[in-house]
């Protein structure tokens, strides 16, 4: 009633070709071992990480250079032109004091005086506003 089971293929061709005598393998040179293409493989893909990680940090580095001396430049000439500005309008508002206390000589004397320091410090200003 069971009949015995055949094998559906030939053993013997499921065998892999037998290396020639003194090689572990039946490979084609020294590069024919899986180990030593896992491991070549591994320091490509490990060499490949570390150049795209040095590129980064000197990408990082040169961006961080590059607003640091934009902050530095642009920050230092706006904070003066500032300054100017703020002298400029104190010029104005001390030329109006003397207009408008034209007939009080101590009134209009201060506001002459403090529309000279003003002009002062507007002339450093200017200076540094016509070198930018």
């Amino acid at each position: 009633m069971n009949a015995p089971s055949l094998p559906l293929t030939d053993p013997a061709e499921d065998r892999l070709p037998s290396p020639a005598p003194g090689r572990r393998g039946g490979g084609h040179g020294r590069w024919s071992s899986v180990r030593t293409k896992l491991a070549l493989m591994l320091a490509a893909s490990a060499l490949s990480i570390g150049v795209v990680a040095a590129l980064g940090l000197y990408g990082m580095k040169s961006g961080q250079q590059a607003a640091e001396s934009l902050v530095a430049d642009g920050v230092e000439t706006v904070a003066r032109m500032g300054d100017l500005r703020t002298a400029f309008n104190g010029m104005a508002r001390y030329e109006m004091d003397m207009l408008v206390n034209f007939e009080s000589p101590p009134l209009t004397d201060a506001a002459k005086k403090q529309w000279k320091a003003a002009h002062e410090a507007s002339e450093g200003g200017v200076a540094v506003r016509d070198t930018v």
